[in-house]
């Protein structure tokens, strides 16, 4: 039977086990060093030792939650003991998710790894951790006999902000990666913008479709950029080249403005 506790004694009692509970609580915050929703990088750490593969997953998970830089050696470490492509799938998405450049090393060495799922997230990773080279790469990557590899690799050259790497983007353009023009249209000067364009007449308008459009949306590409782009489109004087004009018209924010004009300009020249 559960003892009453009424009276002066009841709140005595109540009291003490208040206080019991919460430093019950606060030991167990401890425990779990700042990470209030997983456990110790040590303790997390200490999972990756076992030949479970469910525990193993567990330390793999609680290491990304602690979102701490020394959650990054216990996890290459278990990489390069070897881990069932899952786990190591796993084990290098937290890598990217911690997000540090400190883990550059090891995923360097996974982009080459045989597996092509494997190279895929250790480039999505380097992208995310943005370690010192993680530029040179991609760049390498562009060549991947995998295209999902290729793919995330010129992705990422146009997250990285890598300007250095345009040149690289239009050879694998010429070589059908796809994904490249658009990051191309994130890096491109003046004379990158001008090659681009020089695409017009060699490939259908909707491969270069995506480079133009992250173009005209960027506000560090001046007004005359984008209006000579406007100009060599009007020359072409297409029908797929007036709906894209039709399209971008509408997609901008200042439509009365001299580049929308320019658009209004050019659509007119156009029949339908």
């Amino acid at each position: 039977m559960r003892a009453q506790t009424s009276g002066p004694l009841g709140a005595i009692t109540a009291l003490v086990l208040l206080a019991l509970s919460s430093g019950l609580t606060t030991h167990a915050q401890a425990q779990r060093g700042s990470n209030p929703a997983g456990m110790r990088v040590a303790d997390a750490a200490h999972l990756l030792d076992s030949n479970d593969p469910d525990e193993i997953r567990m330390g793999i998970e609680n290491l990304g939650l602690s979102g701490r830089a020394t959650a990054i050696p216990p996890l290459t470490a278990r990489i390069e003991r070897g881990l069932p492509r899952p786990l190591l799938e796993a084990a290098v998405e937290t890598l990217g998710v911690l997000a540090n450049p400190a883990a550059g090393p090891i995923l360097f060495r996974l982009a080459d790894h045989r597996v092509p799922s494997v190279r895929l997230a250790a480039l999505q990773a380097i992208v995310s951790c943005r370690p010192r080279g993680a530029d040179a790469a991609l760049i390498e990557a562009l060549g991947d006999l995998d295209p999902r590899v290729r793919g995330a690799a010129a992705i990422g050259l146009g997250e990285l902000g890598a300007r250095g790497s345009l040149d690289a983007l239009f050879h694998a353009f010429d070589r059908g990666v796809i994904e490249s023009v658009t990051s191309i249209g994130q890096l491109a000067d003046a004379p990158a913008t001008d090659r681009l364009l020089g695409y017009l007449e060699r490939v259908p308008l909707d491969s270069i479709n995506p480079g133009l459009n992250e173009i005209f949306a960027r506000a560090d590409v001046s007004n005359a950029i984008k209006l000579r782009i406007v100009g060599r489109l009007g020359e072409l004087a297409t029908p797929e080249v007036r709906t894209y004009l039709s399209d971008l018209s509408a997609a901008l924010p200042d439509a009365g403005g001299e580049l929308g004009r320019a658009i209004q300009d050019a659509m007119s020249r156009i029949s339908e």
